[in-house]
């Protein structure tokens, strides 16, 4: 908890307050049944781009920091007996290679990278560092999103507008969100999943122009200057619409027939240990292993969709006189979720990759300990969200952000480098 109080201040989103989000959110209590639902909450950074090149000054400035650039890590070095870290091999493409020695090595390459990276690095430890057990790789995890029901109400437009992004006149923004009561999970044995709402046209009609320009932006073009700048313009114009036009331009399509109320799901995923990346034969350039991921959701998702659901359907007739329409995909036999382009700017999940290295006390059931450090490899560290054990629902940043903390205090009085 301390450090998650650190990370709120880096992210410059308000005070320490996440409980009963309407109120912080200057909305009237909905009245849902506090049996059957209460709120999460969303806070927004609104920073451009917080961990971008042009907020590395301090990085650049500190005297007792050394930056390499295009020195790909291609191989954690053990020594004989793997109990410890030797060297990080390193090469640049078409470039030369060098060794990178120090006391304590920190592995923070995004999930999927973590997992390759320790799995690659099999010379001493045939499996891969950390995988004694065969857990390395295991329990990956996103949030998967969907469409579970058509909201049949009178008012759709005032109960999607309740749970819309709010522009406070203090702080960040901030929107609530539907979360099944922690007595009824236990109950229905269900995940820690959300909800929210979406006003959209037929999904039959396809992707509207703004999803499909997002798309075009973030999935078709290269991720170089030119096109974080049309990123960051599209997303600029986004936010001035959403703060200035869109209550307006959603209440009359609303009011006019012209779009209908859904009930959408986040999901937080079961950790399923069938859910792994593994290594690739494919190559890269460096002649290095790339990485295959088999994502695999569970029955307990999709059960946990079906309850949100069907309790959402009893309150909106207790509440509204109104029913939910639940998606057919719901029915349908196995575990899979549909792939649909109209959901949302993100149809399939969050880009939010958790998992694989997961935290244990118990190295037969995970890849770290507690404080981060690989089991059995004394000066080995991972950072970042392939450390999660759960996926809950939330983005994953802010804790990435106060674990990173929390291990760089740890190095910081056991090597002390302040």
């Amino acid at each position: 908890m301390p450090w998650y109080r650190k990370a709120q201040d880096i992210f410059e989103i308000g005070e320490f307050a996440w409980d009963n989000a309407y109120e912080l959110c200057g909305i009237p209590d909905q009245d849902f049944d506090p049996e059957k639902f209460t709120t999460g909450l969303w806070r927004f950074d609104v920073a451009r781009e917080r961990f971008g090149a042009s907020n590395a000054g301090d990085l650049k400035a500190a005297s007792n920091l050394t930056l390499l650039l295009h020195a790909n890590a291609v191989r954690i070095q053990l020594i004989n007996n793997g109990s410890a870290v030797d060297h990080i091999a390193l090469k640049a493409i078409d470039g030369p290679s060098a060794q990178l020695k120090a006391t304590h090595y920190v592995i923070a390459c995004g999930a999927i990278e973590n997992i390759r990276l320790l799995m690659s690095s099999s010379d001493v430890m045939p499996n891969g560092i950390g995988n004694d057990y065969d857990q390395l790789g295991r329990f990956f995890m996103e949030h998967p999103n969907g469409r579970i029901g058509k909201v049949e109400i009178a008012q759709p437009f005032r109960l999607w507008s309740t749970h819309q992004k709010r522009f406070m006149k203090m702080g960040p923004p901030l929107a609530p969100v539907l979360r099944l009561a922690d007595t009824l999970q236990e109950a229905e044995e269900t995940l820690n999943s959300i909800a929210t709402f979406k006003l959209q046209r037929p999904p039959q009609k396809g992707v509207p122009l703004g999803n499909k320009l997002y798309h075009h932006i973030k999935h078709s073009m290269s991720p170089n200057r030119t096109a974080r700048a049309l990123n960051h313009n599209y997303r600029q114009i986004r936010a001035w619409f959403h703060r200035v036009a869109r209550t307006q331009v959603e209440m009359a399509m609303a009011n006019a027939g012209m779009t209908k109320l859904f009930l959408m799901i986040r999901g937080e995923q079961a950790p399923n240990p069938e859910s792994r990346v593994v290594l690739s034969d494919r190559r890269d350039e460096l002649g290095q292993q790339g990485a295959d991921l088999s994502w695999q959701l569970s029955a307990l998702d999709k059960h946990t969709a079906r309850v949100f659901a069907r309790v959402f359907n009893d309150e909106a007739s207790r509440l509204y006189d109104g029913f939910v329409v639940p998606s057919e995909w719901l029915s349908e036999l196995g575990h899979a979720w549909p792939v649909d382009p109209t959901v949302g700017n993100h149809p399939i999940a969050g880009y939010h990759h958790m998992g694989g290295t997961r935290m244990s006390d118990d190295p037969k059931r995970g890849v770290v300990d507690p404080h981060c450090g690989v089991h059995g490899t004394n000066n080995l560290h991972i950072a970042g969200s392939s450390v999660f054990c759960t996926a809950g629902w939330a983005n994953p940043t802010f804790t990435i952000t106060a674990l990173a903390l929390r291990l760089a205090d740890k190095l910081d009085r056991t090597i002390g480098c302040r």
